[in-house]
């Protein structure tokens, strides 16, 4: 049975320093700029941090039929790819998520002059996004360890491997994200980009953990 949508946000992350420095192809420690360069660098991170707004949508929903090319969810719809299908060999659910940061990060960097600005302010939408689904991938792997359950390591995005970019418009249909502020493109993008979409895995303790 499909559980209901759960709302999660606002979703308080630290500033992902590292991973944006490595974004933007630095490494730490080794980057050769200047005390002023990074000092103006980590002040506009700040300033792009301060305007991510982090929040997800989750739902679980039961497996109903295998078929080769995919799997079809208690919700009737049929996610397509065999590798997808693959990894979900052992389980009986799946975890939908979806996270975003919001608009005004991506029209603030929109908006910026400089192409370094732009590239920061980039990076930082884009690495919060990542760290705000992991959140909500962590948030699920222990509060499914107290159901007697493990949610898979792994997560599942369309547009990897063999699952069709299309598999967006199932998202938008389980976790209602126009309720997010976020809308799909005729050729399935979400708007605002810097939003995060992922399936996982579930299956009962004793299965084999992905």
């Amino acid at each position: 049975m499909a559980q209901r949508i759960q709302d999660h946000g606002p979703i308080t992350l630290p500033m992902p320093e590292k991973e944006i420095f490595y974004r933007l192809g630095g490494r730490a420690g080794k980057s050769g700029m200047s005390e002023a360069f990074l000092a103006e660098y980590r002040q506009i991170c700040r300033e792009a941090f301060a305007l991510c707004e982090a929040r997800g949508r989750t739902r679980v929903l039961d497996i109903c039929h295998r078929l080769d090319e995919g799997v079809i969810l208690s919700s009737g719809e049929l996610l397509k790819g065999r590798q997808f299908a693959a990894m979900l060999e052992n389980c009986d659910k799946v975890w939908c998520a979806a996270a975003t940061v919001g608009r005004r990060i991506v029209e603030a960097r929109d908006a910026q002059t400089s192409v370094t600005a732009k590239s920061i302010y980039d990076a930082v939408g884009s690495e919060c996004a990542e760290k705000a689904i992991e959140f909500l991938h962590g948030e699920a792997i222990r509060s499914s360890l107290r159901r007697g359950e493990i949610v898979s390591l792994k997560r599942y995005s369309p547009g990897y491997g063999d699952m069709p970019l299309e598999t967006q418009k199932i998202f938008f249909h389980l976790l209602q994200l126009e309720e997010l502020d976020l809308t799909l493109t005729n050729e399935n993008f979400i708007v605002p980009e810097k939003t995060v979409t992922a399936w996982a895995g579930i299956t009962g303790l004793g299965g084999n953990r992905q």
